[in-house]
């Protein structure tokens, strides 16, 4: 049988032992839902970033506008025969590619892309489709793209002036 004392003895054993052992391992737990949230917060931020960088650039950069201008509006088809037009078509290629890859794995936030740039990968790849079958072979990324995100888009059909 136990006396008072040994009762006393578990008891400030437990208090000793068992209280700090149950607060390290809530404060261990909180560490975890913090540090968690904290990556996920910043890793949320840092994919926003990069799609308002991205369009920023985009939309500011002129050569990229006037390559655009050179795949869309071209009459005649980008073949590579003409290696310095042929270049400069597939380096705003691989761009619109580079941005639909990015969009496609979840690396930029696509809320935050520009719908210009939206738009604009439909624009090439229906061209590109079209007119310009040298440059077909850069356009998976832009395929999916463009199924994942069709109804969502809202792009007005592109004209060409005459």
């Amino acid at each position: 049988m136990r006396n008072s004392s040994d009762v006393f003895r578990i008891a400030q054993w437990r208090r000793l032992v068992v209280l700090p052992i149950i607060i390290s391992v809530v404060s261990l737990v909180a560490l975890l839902v913090t540090f968690g949230f904290q990556y996920f917060t910043a890793l949320s931020q840092q994919r926003i970033n990069t799609a308002v960088e991205f369009s920023k650039l985009y939309l500011t950069d002129k050569e990229i506008s006037n390559r655009y201008g050179m795949i869309v509006f071209s009459d005649t088809p980008i073949t590579v025969l003409d290696k310095t037009r042929f270049l400069e078509a597939r380096s705003y290629v691989d761009l619109i590619e580079y941005i639909s890859r990015l969009s496609n794995k979840g690396l930029v936030n696509d809320d935050y892309i520009a719908t210009r740039i939206k738009c604009d990968i439909v624009y090439v790849k229906e061209t590109i489709v079209g007119r310009h079958p040298d440059l077909s072979d850069a356009i998976d990324e832009m395929t999916k793209y463009v199924r994942a995100h069709q109804e969502n888009l809202g792009c007005p059909a592109l004209t060409r002036k005459q």
